[in-house]
């Protein structure tokens, strides 16, 4: 059925514009194709084609599980599994954990010694004290001289006990020293350890990624000629 309007004409009647415009046409499309391919790539987007009614046409279809496969066909190769890179970083972690909880606890401790210490001293010049007022109040020279023999005799006693406690309070300072210091440098491993797994998951991941996105592109390009 004719139309009694004027004739539209076409904007472009030469077949070789026409071809031009197609052609230019696909070529940008496959180059979004190809940079999508690359952007996404990792999330499992795999290129096909099908016919419609407007002509070809190229369409994104999920398939998490080729890209599952493909990861996992990699990390078959790789040394040392993800798995296992995790299960050591986590047990380095907790390890490097306990370690600064021992080493706050040990700090605590030697804290608590100094305190002692430092509570024996002002007894000390607290009874030294005592006696420089009993001396004052003496009625003679022989409560003067008893005076000093009973002080004598106390200072000399608390003096070896004293000794003997300092003697221990420096071995065990002495040594829990060296275990903090032996803790400190467990713990610096074990960070420098955390942080070199670390890096050898993140090149693991991608590796696998890598190679996920060079197949999966691969196979995609195949598919869309």
């Amino acid at each position: 059925m004719r139309s009694n309007g004027p004739a539209v004409k076409p904007p472009f009647s030469s077949p070789r514009l026409l071809r031009e415009m197609y052609e230019e046409d696909s070529l940008r499309t496959a180059a979004v194709l190809v940079l999508r391919a690359f952007t996404q790539a990792d999330t499992g987007n795999v290129f096909t084609s099908r016919e419609s009614e407007q002509g070809p046409e190229t369409y994104v279809n999920f398939n998490a599980q080729s890209v599952n496969e493909k990861n996992e066909k990699v990390e078959d190769q790789l040394p040392v599994s993800t798995t296992e890179v995790f299960e050591d970083a986590a047990r380095l972690s907790n390890a490097s954990k306990a370690a600064q909880l021992k080493i706050s606890s040990l700090r605590a401790e030697l804290k608590d010694l100094e305190d002692q210490l430092d509570a024996r001293k002002h007894a000390a010049a607290r009874r030294e004290e005592s006696v420089e007022e009993q001396l004052r109040t003496a009625s003679s020279a022989a409560e003067e001289v008893e005076i000093l023999s009973k002080a004598n005799r106390e200072l000399q006693i608390s003096s070896e006990k004293l000794n003997k406690e300092l003697a221990a309070l420096k071995n065990e300072n002495g040594q829990a020293a060296a275990e903090e210091a032996k803790l400190v440098a467990k713990v610096e491993e074990y960070v420098n350890k955390n942080e070199e797994m670390r890096a050898q998951l993140d090149a693991v991941r991608r590796r696998i990624q890598r190679d996920a996105k060079e197949e999966t592109l691969v196979n995609d390009l195949k598919a869309a000629k």
